[in-house]
C-alpha cells in the first residue's frame, strides 16, 4: 500500500501542473542576400522547447539546414535560441546563434545568427496551441576556411547578410 502511495503521489501532482512554453517548431524561409544576387532556402526539420517557460518567453534547441541556390554545398547547423511573446499569442521575436555541423570535417568553420519578427495565426478552434508563424527578419552568417582539403571555391564561403521571409508551424504547450 505504501509503494502505490509513494508511486502514484508524483504522476497525480504532475497532472494538475499546467506546463507552459513551446512544444516544436518547423519552417522554412527563402533568404536574398543584401548585396549581389545570392540566394538560400532555410529548413528547421525540428526545434523544441528546452525548458517549460513562461507563456511570454522560451529557450529553445534547433537544427537549420541552409541550401545555397548558387553552390553545391549545403551547412547543417545546430542553433540554441530565445523566443519572445511580447503580446502573449501575437507577435514573436526569435533569436538564434548557431554553428555548422561541417565544423567536423576541419573543412571551414561555419556560424550563423539571425533575428526573427513574427505574425502567430491560430490555426485551429479546438486546438488553441497550433499557429502558422509568418515572419521576416535578417540574418548573418559567416564562414572561416581551415583546412582546404575539399578544394571548395565558393562565394559560400565568404561572408552571407540576408533578409528572409518564412512560414512556420508552431505548437505551443
Amino acid at each position: 500500500m505504501l509503494a502505490l502511495v509513494l508511486c502514484t503521489g508524483p504522476l497525480l501532482s504532475a497532472q494538475t501542473m499546467r506546463s507552459r512554453g513551446f512544444f516544436a517548431n518547423f519552417s522554412a524561409s527563402y533568404d536574398h542576400a543584401f548585396s549581389g544576387d545570392g540566394s538560400t532556402l532555410c529548413l528547421t526539420p525540428y526545434d523544441l522547447g528546452l525548458l517549460t517557460q513562461s507563456e511570454y518567453w522560451f529557450l529553445h534547441q534547433s537544427m537549420l539546414i541552409q541550401l545555397p541556390l548558387n553552390a553545391n554545398l549545403f551547412d547543417v547547423y545546430m542553433a540554441l535560441g530565445i523566443t519572445i511573446y511580447p503580446f502573449k499569442d501575437i507577435l514573436s521575436i526569435t533569436v538564434n546563434a548557431g554553428i555548422s555541423l561541417s565544423n567536423i570535417t576541419l573543412n571551414h568553420f561555419t556560424y550563423i545568427g539571425n533575428i526573427r519578427t513574427g505574425t502567430d495565426i491560430l490555426v485551429f478552434k479546438n486546438y488553441s496551441r497550433h499557429f502558422l508563424s509568418l515572419g521576416t527578419g535578417v540574418r548573418h552568417r559567416n564562414s572561416i576556411l581551415l583546412l582546404d582539403y575539399i578544394q571548395v571555391s565558393s562565394d559560400y564561403l565568404k561572408l552571407f547578410n540576408s533578409f528572409f521571409f518564412d512560414i512556420a508551424y508552431r505548437i505551443r504547450m
